[in-house]
């Protein structure tokens, strides 16, 4: 490995170089899922950012170590997610992946991304999720196999994981509401992938335990590691009463600043084997 300075610009923008693939495979069952850009320089050498000093003005040195040989095009069969032709290197973006358990619910994304006062990149991307067009390179997304994918910042994530959450949230209620415990099984596990808060975690162990989930304890343990069982356990029943209480009765569960913390992202992992463990963003 050689090690090398760039600078950033004030959008976090990384000159000569460019993100050509996603660290990790996805698929069905596996998302909302982050996944680390693979970087690699003009020459096609892969690089990897290991410190950021801020320079002022939001510009950034950035210090990168640079493989002596060129990535390996094997590699994407078996451990990565290309991305052809590349984008612009960001400093510090992630990618955002979605399975078709995300995009075929495009269209109630785009209606909850419309009634926020979240950022119009994210309603942009949620629009383009509703079209069958594979790639914008104005928005950094596309659609590889059967995932789609968006190149953004944690915080752009941040505010799409909360409209995913809030549509596996409805469909817990419904499922309940019909004593439909397969699609409250499905509901409640992805949840626990988009979920950005405990009481999102608790809501959907709560439903994985109705189901008869039978990993719902590990889900449990693996997603919350704050507080003693006891209490954990009761925060779950206490999720549990709600998912029967009067509609009128159950009330939102406030965001918090907290975003797919690595905890739930190991309860995923955990519990889908064939799943690669999602990467810190490079």
């Amino acid at each position: 490995m050689t090690s090398m300075t760039h600078e950033s610009d004030a959008n976090g923008l990384l000159p000569d170089l460019h993100v050509v693939g996603i660290h990790g495979r996805f698929g069905e069952g596996q998302t909302p899922a982050r996944g680390a850009p693979v970087l690699a320089d003009t020459d096609g050498h892969q690089v990897a950012v290991r410190a950021a000093d801020p320079l002022g003005g939001r510009r950034f040195r950035v210090l990168v170590e640079r493989a002596r040989t060129k990535l390996d095009e094997d590699v994407w069969a078996t451990t990565g997610t290309p991305i052809q032709p590349p984008w612009p290197a960001r400093l510090g973006y992630i990618f955002a992946v979605l399975s078709d358990s995300e995009i075929r619910r495009a269209s109630e994304l785009l209606s909850l991304a419309r009634a926020s006062g979240d950022a119009p990149e994210l309603r942009g991307f949620c629009e383009w999720l509703t079209t069958a067009t594979p790639r914008s390179d104005r928005l950094a997304a596309a659609r590889v196999d059967r995932i789609a994918t968006w190149y953004c910042s944690p915080e752009h994530a941040r505010q799409l994981w909360t409209k995913i959450a809030s549509v596996a949230k409805q469909d817990i209620v419904d499922a309940v509401d019909r004593d439909d415990l397969v699609a409250l099984e499905h509901a409640s596990l992805w949840l626990s992938r988009a979920a950005t808060d405990d009481a999102q975690i608790y809501l959907a162990v709560a439903g994985a335990r109705e189901a008869g989930y039978r990993h719902w304890k590990a889900l449990l343990d693996a997603g919350v590691r704050d507080g003693s069982e006891t209490t954990r356990l009761a925060n779950v029943d206490r999720a549990a009463r709600q998912l029967h209480a009067p509609r009128s009765a159950q009330l939102p569960v406030p965001p918090t600043a907290r975003f797919a913390r690595a905890a739930v992202l190991d309860a995923a992992a955990c519990l889908h084997a064939v799943r690669p463990r999602d990467q810190d963003a490079a």
